[in-house]
């Protein structure tokens, strides 16, 4: 009985040992198993997330790209609206564009010429109190007669009054113009050196005063050839009827006779420490033909073009060869010449006054223009006092 027993159990027991194993080998597979499929899980969750990750990377780069290139074209944009808007609101006010173009230019942009820090004021039109006058007053007309410069005439006139009274003595200033003719007569004369002067070759010729006149007239004021013509008709009672083509001779022979003079004006400048030079467009036959002066404080001298830029400037040889500072109309031509150059107040105040009206962002422009006109002020200021003698105190 105890033995059956004890087989029974050991049996029992094998069993339960085989079905144990069993389990643990199941169990292990299943490990196995599932170890594989965390792992291909796992696998397959990093896969997806590099696989979204290089989507999102893919994205934000194209995003990015898109925004670069938004970016881009709002700078153009800007960029744009900023040079339409300075160009609609550029004026002679707040650039270096002639106030002949200020056609749209609002009123209260030009109004009391303010980018020339000038200011309205109530004074009327005319000499203002204080100011030194420049006419002709009764003490230089008696200086003009006393030292016999001028011709007098005397008339006497009535007026209605006391006969006792002392009489009263006005001036009137008149000019009178009359037409003369020289008769020069050539004698033979054996023991004579001289020949017939050049200048008498033709029979009838013009003198110096009549040159002068028109030298005046044409190569310092500008006037036409036709114009001076008809003005000494009109003077001497059309007396003296003389061509254009006479007037153009003159002021040829003037020209050559000048050459000395104009060399030694270009010497003069060319030996200053600032050369101040400008051009403007004038009309000559309907063409454009451009005029450039050349100056400092002793000289000026003018030269005439048919163009403008560099090549006008090389042909008249005075910048190419000026070693000093050149102070010019904001012509960036001029900026390939001297050692320095300048721009006055006034230009700088344009284009500050430039930036005060377009860049609303720039805080500093219009301290900047008050400080050098003020600046400027204060140095005429200084320079009067230092004339004048006086002792200068500036705040």
């Amino acid at each position: 009985m105890r033995k059956g027993y004890t087989t029974d159990f050991f049996n029992q027991f094998e069993e339960i040992s085989i079905k144990l194993d069993s389990l643990l080998e199941e169990n292990k597979k299943l490990k196995e198993e599932h170890k594989k499929e965390l792992a291909k899980l796992k696998y397959d969750l990093i896969k997806e997330s590099r696989e979204e990750k290089s989507q999102l990377n893919e994205t934000i780069k194209s995003l990015r790209k898109e925004l670069e290139q938004a970016n881009k074209l709002n700078e153009k944009l800007q960029n744009e609206i900023d040079r339409l808007r300075n160009q609609i609101n550029k004026n002679s006010t707040n650039s270096s564009k002639p106030s002949s173009t200020n056609i749209t230019t609002p009123k209260d942009k030009t109004s009391a010429n303010e980018y020339n820090y000038r200011t309205i004021t109530k004074n009327k039109v005319g000499g203002q109190l204080g100011h030194k006058g420049a006419g002709l007053d009764k003490k230089k007309i008696e200086e003009l007669v006393e030292n016999k410069k001028v011709e007098v005439k005397t008339v006497i006139h009535k007026i209605k009054g006391k006969s006792s009274k002392e009489s009263i003595l006005k001036y009137r200033v008149g000019l009178e113009v009359k037409p003369y003719i020289e008769k020069h007569i050539f004698v033979y004369d054996e023991n004579a050196n001289e020949s017939l002067p050049v200048e008498f070759y033709s029979d009838v010729t013009y003198d110096n005063s009549i040159k002068a006149l028109l030298l005046e007239l044409g190569a310092y004021d500008v006037v036409s050839y036709n114009k001076m013509s008809d003005l000494l008709s009109v003077i001497t009672d059309n007396t003296i009827n003389i061509s254009e083509g006479t007037i153009v001779n003159f002021l040829y022979e003037f020209g050559e006779k000048c050459k000395t003079s104009l060399n030694n004006l270009e010497q003069n400048i060319l030996n200053g420490k600032i050369l101040f030079t400008d051009e403007t467009c004038t009309k000559f036959n309907k063409k454009n033909i451009f005029a450039r002066n050349y100056s400092n404080n002793e000289t000026v001298l003018y030269k005439i073009h048919k163009n403008k830029g560099h090549n006008p400037i090389l042909e008249d040889n005075i910048l190419p060869n000026y070693g000093g500072g050149i102070m010019g109309d904001h012509d960036t031509t001029l900026y390939s010449y001297g050692t320095k150059n300048f721009e006055c107040n006034i230009h700088l105040g344009r284009y500050l006054e430039e930036i005060i009206q377009n860049v609303k962002e720039v805080l500093w422009a219009d301290k900047m223009k008050e400080l050098i006109f003020r600046m400027n002020n204060t140095r005429k200021i200084a320079i009067k006092s230092i004339i004048n003698g006086e002792i200068l105190f500036i705040n």
